[in-house]
């Protein structure tokens, strides 16, 4: 049972119905063509016969007048005396001789101008009433046309039934005439020869008069009736010289062929049945049939060897596409079908090349998917590790933070000492009578106030070193954040080369047209994933961008932050020599006695200048405790960061993942 919907049924229909259609319109075509032709030469051969018969009449007509200008000019009727016995005779004898020289004459007869007619018999009809030979057609015709032959229509002889026609010329002596000579000429004969004139196999000829009536036909019961051509396309034929033509009378079609007799205007005229030659033509109708139903039979067992070839090689491709479709590589087409110089070798070699670049690409695919994965999780650790020093790198920060608000409290606690030593130095003036009682009190104030300003330079010192901590975890953050950045570049061009392999993926199923549809689904979930990565990617690095800015940032603060707690050592440190001297001044007062006043005034001077130096070192302290409040800040955003990077590293992760159980559900080997 054939189905109509395969493409083996499609092939040997149309093959057939082609053929079929081909095969009819040549047939058809050779069937007009052989019509043509045999109706062409039907009607050469019927031109031809009513020519040669025109040409017989001629012949016939031609010895008729030839004959009547040898009696005419004869001088036996130029000085013929119907009254002379002797020249009577020799009349008598011309007539009868000429009448016996050939059978059509039926009479030959001679007229004079007084209307005395003598013929071959000698019998001599005097003009009367019921004849006078001066009124008969053939007489006036000849007495009007002087010196030619004249022929007269035919007409129905009254004796002998039969149809005749007269040729008559006027007899001439001197340039006058003296009478007509005239012969009475029988069709019997020439209606014969024109009878046994076969057109085809039952054509005949037939000749009318130039009004149409019938003067030879085969059939003798025609004569004298009008022509069937008379009652129904005279005027055509009469305006014509010759044609050939059909037409239909009485419910037959005929083919006519005629032509016009110049001598008398009497149309020849061939007919013979349109039926008889479209019975010749059965037998090339029936051939070309049988030509066209072989042809067909033909067709259709060749479109049937043909569409099985066809079908095989499809088949086999069928098989390979579907399972390229269901992800299956690992089929091939056999070299019988790849060596083959037709459009199916072509197409067979070019499923082929689809199913290895295919392959190609999805092998490739699986191995970059793993580097991405490998990366993925070597992104995740990196992340981790970062993480773990940006929480190490807060905890430092949040130590120098507390260290720096101690060192307010230092500073705070020296300001009010500064107060107290400016309240004292105001009552020196008054007080130098207890400078001595005060000493000791002084003594022990300024060595608490030195064991303050060494605290604070030990606080100082272990700010120093926190900070050199912190600096050092912030480089190697900033170095962490350059490896991370590497990875995620080279993740970005990972991802670029697997869009770019998703790409020509699709491509390649576009190209395999309707079997490529599963495979071109399946290049765009990785061309989506190759997407993705490519996104996370960007985010990572626009991450990694953002931590590094912050991470320069709290590099140039550490670096002022340094400086300032450097400056404040110094501070420190003279802040301790200043101490050492008041110690060594108050030691020294009781012998310096005389010289209060000048070391009070030089301690006043020295009180401005540590006030100067306390309140430089207090903004130093302030702005440190700043710079350490903002490293707090930029280090929690850091590790913020941080932890955006693993979270995109885990993405990534995942997504590789899926990507590579995606490619492991083709099979390539």
């Amino acid at each position: 049972m054939f189905n109509f919907k395969s493409i083996k049924t499609k092939l040997i229909l149309i093959i057939s119905a082609t053929t079929a259609v081909l095969l009819c319109i040549l047939g058809i075509s050779i069937y007009e063509k052989s019509y043509g032709i045999l109706y062409e030469k039907f009607q050469n051969s019927s031109e031809q016969i009513v020519i040669n018969v025109n040409g017989s009449i001629n012949k016939f007509l031609n010895g008729m007048e030839s004959q009547t200008q040898v009696i005419a000019n004869s001088s036996t009727l130029k000085n013929l005396d119907i009254n002379n016995d002797g020249s009577r005779n020799s009349a008598v004898e011309l007539l009868k001789n000429t009448k016996d020289s050939n059978e059509n004459m039926v009479s030959v007869y001679f007229a004079d101008l007084s209307g005395m007619r003598i013929n071959m018999t000698g019998n001599i009809r005097q003009p009367s009433k019921e004849y006078d030979a001066r009124q008969r057609t053939w007489y006036k015709d000849a007495m009007n046309k002087k010196g030619q032959v004249v022929w007269t229509d035919p007409y129905k002889d009254v004796n002998t039934s039969q149809i005749m026609i007269t040729v008559a010329k006027t007899v001439e002596k001197d340039g006058n005439v003296v009478g007509v000579a005239a012969i009475d000429v029988s069709l019997k004969n020439l209606s014969k020869d024109i009878a046994s004139i076969k057109v085809g196999n039952t054509g005949y000829v037939y000749i009318t008069n130039k009004e149409g009536k019938i003067i030879v036909d085969p059939d003798f019961n025609q004569v004298g009736k009008d022509s069937e051509l008379k009652k129904s396309n005279w005027d055509y034929i009469s305006s014509n010289k010759s044609s050939y033509f059909k037409n239909t009378y009485n419910g037959i079609e005929k083919l006519y062929a005629y032509t016009t007799n110049e001598k008398n205007s009497w149309k020849v005229v061939g007919t013979a049945k349109n039926a008889e030659f479209i019975g010749d033509t059965s037998g090339i109708r029936k051939f070309i049939f049988c030509l066209v139903v072989i042809g067909i039979i033909i067709s259709i067992v060749v479109s049937i060897l043909i569409g099985n070839s066809a079908y095989k090689i499809l088949k086999k491709l069928k098989v390979i596409v579907g399972k390229v479709g269901e992800g299956d590589f690992t089929y091939s087409i056999p070299e019988k079908f790849l060596n083959r110089n037709d459009e199916f070798g072509r197409i067979s070699n070019y499923v082929q090349s689809m199913n290895i670049n295919i392959k190609k690409l999805v092998e490739d695919v699986k191995k970059n998917s793993s580097n991405v994965e490998q990366q993925a999780e070597g992104l995740n650790a990196i992340s981790e590790e970062i993480s773990a020093s940006s929480q190490e790198v807060s905890a430092v920060v949040q130590d120098l933070a507390k260290g720096a608000e101690g060192q307010q409290k230092y500073i705070d606690n020296m300001f009010n000492l500064l107060e107290n030593v400016n309240k004292h130095m105001q009552n020196i003036n008054d007080k130098l009578n207890s400078v001595k009682v005060s000493t000791g009190s002084a003594v022990n104030k300024v060595n608490l106030g030195k064991n303050e300003v060494n605290s604070l330079k030990k606080a100082i010192d272990a700010v120093d070193s926190s900070f050199t901590v912190v600096s050092d975890k912030v480089y190697k953050l900033n170095e962490s954040i350059m490896k991370v950045r590497e990875i995620t570049d080279v993740i970005a061009q990972i991802a670029e080369q697997t869009d770019l392999l998703a790409l020509n993926a699709a491509i390649e199923s576009a190209r395999a047209g309707e079997a490529g549809k599963g495979f071109s689904v399946v290049a765009e979930e990785i061309r989506n994933l190759a997407e993705e990565s490519q996104d996370s990617a960007k985010k990572i690095s626009d991450l990694i961008n953002y931590i590094n800015s912050d991470s320069n940032e709290v590099i140039v603060n550490s670096k002022k932050a340094e400086e300032s707690i450097n400056e404040q050592n110094v501070v420190a440190e003279n802040m301790v020599k200043s101490f050492e001297m008041i110690v060594n001044s108050i030691e020294e007062i009781e012998p310096l006695v005389d010289k209060t006043f000048t070391s009070v005034n030089s301690t006043v001077q020295s009180r401005k200048e540590f006030m100067d130096s306390m309140n430089q070192f207090g903004n130093l302290i302030k702005n440190t405790t700043t710079s350490t409040e903002e490293i707090a800040a930029s280090t929690e955003e850091v590790s913020a960061s941080i932890q955006e990077v693993a979270s995109s590293a885990e993405n990534l992760n995942s997504t590789s993942k899926n990507l590579i159980n995606v490619v492991n559900k083709f099979k390539v080997e």
